[in-house]
């Protein structure tokens, strides 16, 4: 299995590589994006309740659009050109915004679970990291796969990890190791910039493992692991 899941890595890095050579252009848009939704937040903050739900269609409608395009990298075979940022525009919108919106339901029960005393802040960090681990393939099925909504994408997810967790989850316990070692060593904002340059590269690589993890049964895997 060790072996097979080391054959996975390298196609799912050779795969990253080929889409990452196709979407160059998008490269910096995560980072614009972070800086769009912050500089947008503190504007509508000003705005309460309207202001903080118009920050969160501007989110889903970026991340949505920002996910198209890793999708699209992945699937084609052409680079990205200018005209496709523009038609990623509205894309995956509501698939984001039904997940985002679960998730804040999911954060406020916590959160006011921990006011009452209900849980403690140990718990409820726990909690998160056990829900962010068990539906993590979240953005992967959002630009891989048809979903209908939040729920769907959910239980897709927690059946896709139920069945191919093992291989998926190296990648997260690297991912966990790098942003502490940058947040340890390179400082808070070094780091963070840092992070937000290595984002595109890191979602490309998610989605071309995931799609490899897919591509086949375990035993198929190991079985071809060996040529």
């Amino acid at each position: 299995m060790i072996g097979a899941t080391i054959a996975l890595y390298r196609e799912a890095l050779r795969d990253a590589g080929r889409a990452f050579s196709r979407s160059a252009m998008v490269w910096p848009l995560p980072i614009a994006i972070l800086v769009a939704l912050e500089l947008a937040g503190g504007l509508l903050s000003q705005l309460g309740l309207i202001g903080g739900l118009i920050h969160f269609v501007l989110q889903s409608w970026l991340y949505g659009a920002y996910l198209f395009l890793v999708g699209e990298a992945l699937n084609r075979r052409t680079p990205l050109k200018p005209q496709d940022l523009r038609d990623a525009l509205g894309e995956r919108m509501r698939e984001v915004m039904s997940l985002l919106f679960l998730f804040w339901i999911l954060q406020l029960a916590l959160a006011v679970a921990a006011d009452n005393g209900q849980i403690s802040g140990q718990v409820f960090f726990i909690i998160l990291v056990v829900v962010s681990i068990l539906f993590n393939p979240g953005p992967e099925i959002i630009h891989q796969e048809q979903s209908v909504g939040g729920m769907d994408i959910l239980a897709r997810a927690f059946r896709w990890m139920s069945t191919n967790g093992p291989e998926w989850v190296p990648n997260l316990v690297v991912t966990a190791l790098v942003l502490y070692l940058l947040l340890q060593f390179a400082g808070l904002w070094l780091g963070l910039l840092i992070c937000g340059f290595l984002l595109h590269p890191w979602m490309l690589f998610r989605g071309a493992l995931y799609r490899a993890i897919g591509d086949g049964s375990r035993r198929s895997r190991a079985w071809r692991s060996r040529f």
